[in-house]
């Protein structure tokens, strides 16, 4: 069920339609340190889908969407 909801928000994001919002978009993640593990990974994991999505679109269309997630304590 998680990796449905993450890659409909990849998609959301990358693909286009976000609400009209337009990029960059800057997701940042604060008061981290004393999320459970598992949070932890799932935070980090999120954050390396958008960056490697990020890449695919870029080398496959040549335009660059501009969204990160940033993890901050």
């Amino acid at each position: 069920m998680a990796c449905e909801h993450i890659a409909a928000f990849l998609d959301s994001i990358f693909g286009g339609g976000m609400n009209a919002l337009k990029p960059p978009y800057v997701i940042k993640v604060v008061n981290t340190v004393h999320l459970a593990p598992e949070l932890k990974e799932l935070i980090r994991d999120l954050s390396s889908a958008m960056a490697e999505t990020r890449m695919r679109r870029l080398a496959r269309t040549g335009e660059d969407v501009v969204a990160s997630l940033e993890i901050a304590k």
